[in-house]
Order: C-alpha cells, then structure tokens, then sequence
C-alpha cells in the first residue's frame, strides 16, 4: 500500500466473526478490502482478502483474490490502471488525455485492450 492505508471489514465476511460460522468461512473467498491512497487522499489501489486482526489494515499473506492499482497524473487522471487476481496483473493499462482531459488513448500491455472513447 501507499502512504495511507485503511480496510473495511465487511458485514458478510463470516471469517471475520467469532461465532458458530467458522466451517463456513472456510469455504468462502475473503471478501475484505484494503485501500491505498496517495498524499491527496486519492484512491491508488484496492486489494481483496482476508484481513488481518484489527487494527492492522493489511490482508493475509497469500490471501489476495483480486488487487487493483491506479497511477494518476497532475489533474488526478487515470494514467494507469492494473488490475489481477492476486498472482499478477492480468491487465495492465495505460491512458493519456488532451488538455481539457478527455480521455485520447488507452493501450494495454497485458490483457484485452478497452476502446478508446471518440
């Protein structure tokens, strides 16, 4: 994670409660969240998993079922976008805009490339 980190806990995560749901939660994918922001509070990356005990923000090692990570430039434009399942980034992109921020160019070195908007 980058310079600030929080985690959500969510309500349906049965492996984040301490009752009779255990064999459950052994079955199910961790549903928790870990977020990354920049020094402008702006969203950099987020991670599913299983979070560790509180109150750390971290996910379980090996835990990870889907990560995403943005870059962005000066105006707080896209000017990268990852996104996988855990193992390594199954996309891969990367955006370039004019200078009233429309979007002129997306590319992607790994994964199906999104159409450039017109």
């Amino acid at each position: 994670m980058s310079k600030q980190q929080r985690a959500l806990k969510t309500p349906m995560n049965p492996s984040k409660q301490t009752d009779n749901h255990t064999l459950a939660a052994a079955t199910l994918a961790p549903k928790d969240f870990a977020y990354g922001y920049d020094g402008l509070n702006q969203l950099t990356a987020a991670n599913r998993g299983r979070l560790q005990d509180a109150p750390s923000p971290q996910l379980v090692a090996g835990s990870t079922n889907l990560q995403q990570a943005w870059s962005l430039d000066l105006a707080g434009n896209w000017a990268g976008f990852k996104s996988g399942a855990g193992a390594g980034w199954t996309l891969d992109q990367a955006r370039s805009n004019n200078l009233v921020n429309e979007i002129t160019n997306i590319t992607a070195t790994a994964g199906t490339a999104w159409v450039t908007p017109v």
